[in-house]
């Protein structure tokens, strides 16, 4: 498997009243803005929002992962990260 190409996490979604933006740091006046290329380079931007418009799909076959698992073979067989990712998103 080839190495990612957009910034590793932790990523946070930091409210700035009439946007919102996606940084490094969960605070407004600090870290990089991870969508910007003056602060990331313009590979890693264009990268990360590649990842960030794939996040539905990637979400909705999660989803079709998990459901699977557990119609095969159980819920206790659905790694915790996948649960746990899942709840997050549904609030």
């Amino acid at each position: 498997m080839s190495e990612n190409k957009f910034t590793p996490e932790p990523w946070y979604p930091v409210d700035y009243g009439l946007f919102i933006a996606i940084k490094d740091l969960p605070f407004y006046d600090a870290g990089n803005d991870l969508l910007n290329a003056e602060e990331v380079g313009q590979e890693q931007a264009e990268n990360n929002a590649k990842l960030c418009a794939e996040a539905p799909n990637l979400l909705d076959a999660l989803s079709e992962c998990v459901s699977r698992i557990k119609d095969a073979i159980g819920d206790g067989h659905v790694p915790e990260t996948a649960i746990s990712l899942l709840d997050k998103l549904k609030q």
